[in-house]
């Protein structure tokens, strides 16, 4: 099955201060009986968490919201977009995390648009 792009025309570039990147996800933690702890490796270990803050007028807002409603089922589906790792954009698999990106007031015309992606293949 295809995996959906991020819609065109609407904007994929973060705002410097709304980005943060967690490189993996922490592994598991097992106490043993004698005090040490075992780390292990998680399913999907090359997973980073990615929360950023994408200004967008308010149509290209509505228009993401009906995309994540539609063709990503609800905002549960994975979509390839660009996404900043650091020293460029690189075409990624991503998901969001935490459900529906969450808008903020940033001008009277557009928003600051936060989301939570689960970024594959990092």
């Amino acid at each position: 099955m295809a995996v959906p792009s991020w819609p065109s025309g609407i904007p994929y570039e973060s705002l410097k201060d709304g980005f943060s990147n967690s490189p993996f996800l922490t592994p598991i933690q097992t106490e043993m009986e004698q005090g040490n702890v075992r780390l292990r490796r998680r399913p999907g270990d090359n997973v980073a968490i990615i929360q950023q803050s994408i200004p967008m007028t308010r149509a290209e807002y509505e228009t993401l919201v009906a995309w994540g409603k539609g063709t990503i089922g609800n905002w549960t589906g994975r979509f390839s977009t660009l996404v900043w790792l650091g020293s460029s954009y690189q075409t990624k698999v991503c998901q969001f995390q935490d459900g529906a990106p969450k808008p903020l007031e940033f001008s009277p015309t557009h928003v600051a648009v936060q989301m939570t992606l689960r970024v594959y293949g990092v």
